[in-house]
């Protein structure tokens, strides 16, 4: 069984990527927002697994593509070896693809699906909205509005093509059942109070219309508890890492229990 994980941000992405990884299986992200492109990992060995990159040219639009090997052992969870990672620094030294990229990578272009193939032929897509034509923050007004609307942002696409294969996969969308919890979350960020609370509320929002985008376009799915779902029966995994193991690699969420509490108190 393939399966589809749809999601709003920081809605589980890089915890069921790498628990598809650790138990030997293929993934593959699309960059939610500008620039486009694709990264995929595929097992190459019992402990090593094959990356592989996918592009357009920002100056003559070609689909250029780069691979790379890695053992994963040690990197299971690792905030520096992100789905964002990329093996070639930028001229700061960071090892991420839009950094590296910035002058390298189209924006969009039609021949970045190309690549479709290679996406559908893996065990797990994250981020797959963008194959829908949906580009950007998910969190934004826009893209709210976009999406509820059934408006995409995106030319190009083969969506009668996208629509058949999602319709072959198993389509999750993940969701947090725990408010307080998704709120400490996003307080761990450093951004004002308003910024955050307004941030949260699109997400619990987003919530709610990604079942109707879905049901739109005639995807059949299941509903996913990023609280409470078992990774394991879901996804038929055989190893499950924590539920708890990513909390804190991308965030410190110490000291921000008064900030979720008068949340929670004005957003219940």
């Amino acid at each position: 069984m393939k399966y589809t994980y749809f999601s709003t941000e920081k809605g589980g992405k890089y915890l069921i990527r790498q628990q598809f990884i650790l138990n030997r299986r293929s993934t593959a992200v699309i960059n939610h927002s500008k620039p486009l492109w694709s990264g995929t990992t595929t097992p190459a060995s019992s402990n090593r697994d094959r990356l592989n990159w996918y592009w357009c040219d920002s100056k003559t639009g070609e689909l250029k593509t780069h691979e790379d090997i890695i053992c994963f052992n040690d990197k299971i969870v690792s905030a520096h070896y992100s789905d964002q990672w990329f093996p070639i620094p930028d001229e700061r030294g960071h090892h991420f693809i839009a950094d590296w990229g910035k002058d390298k990578i189209a924006p969009y272009h039609d021949n970045f699906w190309q690549c479709l193939d290679n996406i559908f032929d893996t065990s797990l897509i994250t981020n797959p909205f963008r194959m829908l034509g949906f580009c950007g923050p998910l969190s934004k007004d826009k893209r709210i509005t976009e999406m509820e609307s059934y408006t995409q942002k995106l030319r190009g696409i083969p969506l009668e093509y996208v629509l058949e294969r999602l319709r072959e996969r198993k389509n999750i969308i993940a969701y947090k059942e725990d408010i307080r919890h998704l709120a400490k979350n996003w307080f761990s960020n450093p951004h004002t109070f308003e910024d955050v609370t307004y941030t949260i509320n699109k997400i619990r929002k987003l919530q709610d219309i990604m079942p109707r985008v879905l049901d739109h376009y005639n995807i059949p799915f299941e509903m996913f508890s990023l609280d409470s779902g078992d990774y394991a029966k879901t996804f038929n995994l055989d190893k499950a890492l924590p539920r708890d193991c990513t909390d804190n690699i991308f965030n410190n969420p110490s000291n921000v229990d008064d900030l979720v509490d008068k949340y929670m108190d004005m957003h219940p």
